[in-house]
């Protein structure tokens, strides 16, 4: 799990001793794409590192699926809360490609923490990051528009509009997929107009 230290090098400074340890415990495992992590009402005891693929986070309210999170290479995936609190989880952890993950299990990470201050201090690193994106998300979500949010999306991920299939990425951005396919075609004319394509960045 080299990527690990390699995509997380910018958040901490690990010490040999600090790899080994992480080496020892972390399983690197490969799944097809739709594969589920973690079901509802099952207690999340993994978290699981995305080396390569795409995972998302939704639950299911009124017979649709909601898309909560998405994440990328480089990312942690997990139901966040059942995780942390033992508890069962009213989520699903999916993943949309077929995907490289190295998963730790909950027991061993808190032995890290006890263990290692620079893992500990990983695991505050990596929870603010989690908890900003989230907040950010929020916002999004109460206080910019459906364009907003695309257009947002469409600066910052841009890679997901061909890695995801529409409708996910619909639930996620809070909107219709009708009305997604209707923002996409009248962002294209306005590409053709100017000469950009942004989903291209």
């Amino acid at each position: 799990m080299e990527s690990f230290f390699e995509h997380l090098s910018h958040l901490i400074n690990f010490s040999p001793e600090s790899k080994q340890a992480i080496n020892d415990v972390i399983i690197r495992q490969t799944y097809k794409k739709g594969h589920i992590l973690c079901a509802p009402g099952e207690i999340c005891q993994n978290l699981w590192f995305i080396e390569k693929g795409v995972g998302r986070i939704f639950y299911t309210r009124n017979n649709k699926e909601v898309t909560e999170m998405i994440m990328t290479e480089g990312y942690f995936l997990g139901s966040w809360e059942s995780f942390f609190s033992q508890t069962p989880s009213n989520r699903t952890v999916q993943l949309l490609e077929n995907s490289v993950v190295g998963a730790i299990w909950i027991k061993d990470l808190n032995n890290l923490y006890d263990r290692y201050h620079d893992i500990e201090r990983l695991g505050r690193l990596i929870s603010i990051r989690g908890m900003t994106t989230l907040l950010h998300r929020t916002d999004q979500l109460m206080f910019s528009s459906a364009l907003e949010r695309y257009q947002d999306l469409l600066q910052k991920r841009p890679a997901l509009l061909d890695r995801i299939p529409l409708g996910i990425i619909a639930s996620y951005l809070g909107i219709t997929q009708e009305t997604l396919s209707r923002m996409r075609a009248q962002t294209k004319e306005l590409e053709a107009l100017d000469g950009t394509n942004p989903e291209q960045a």
